[in-house]
């Protein structure tokens, strides 16, 4: 009984003065433009950016690259170190590989992935490939020495045939070691 009491006695709902939902100007809620109304059209998408400039690291880490192995084919070449290809290819994948690294913060060379993907292809490749000797040249050699002193301590042939004659050699009780590497030696 009480509430109806309650019921009874609040205030009567005024249905004109609810408050309408607020639109957009010059739209209804559709979106159709009302009539008389200035329309209105959504912003233009905002302008590209500008490119940014080419990053240096990517020709940085190339030309350091092309100098480590560089300065270690001149080592090689001096006599100071014995470096093979497999050396060099690991060094120029190394510092291809410390780019990339300074690259994924400082740096836009995504370029250097091909790159270090070809070398270590490479390398991949010098490493499996069975090393042929081809020190002393190739082909068919013969070697006849006439005298004791023109016996040579080893003969060397990386690919064919090698025969050492010493049957013009006059030994007279003197020993010679001799020795013969060749792909094939007689």
């Amino acid at each position: 009984m009480v509430a109806l009491v309650l019921y009874a006695r609040r205030a009567p709902i005024d249905r004109a003065r609810a408050a309408a939902p607020v639109y957009p100007p010059g739209n209804d809620p559709v979106g159709w433009p009302a009539s008389g109304a200035d329309v209105t059209y959504p912003m233009p998408p905002p302008a590209p950016p500008e490119p940014r400039q080419r990053s240096p690291l990517g020709l940085g880490t190339v030309s350091v690259a092309l100098l480590a192995s560089g300065l270690l084919l001149a080592a090689d070449r001096a006599g100071v170190v014995a470096v093979g290809a497999t050396t060099l290819l690991a060094t120029a994948l190394v510092v291809v590989g410390a780019g990339l690294v300074v690259g994924a913060w400082r740096g836009r060379a995504r370029w250097l992935i091909a790159v270090g993907v070809a070398l270590a292809i490479a390398l991949l490749a010098a490493l499996t490939t069975p090393r042929v000797p081809v020190a002393g040249g190739v082909g068919d050699r013969a070697f006849t020495p006439a005298a004791l002193a023109d016996v040579r301590p080893a003969y060397r042939l990386g690919m064919g045939n090698s025969t050492v004659d010493l049957s013009r050699v006059a030994f007279a009780g003197a020993r010679r070691d001799v020795a013969v590497s060749s792909a094939r030696a007689s």
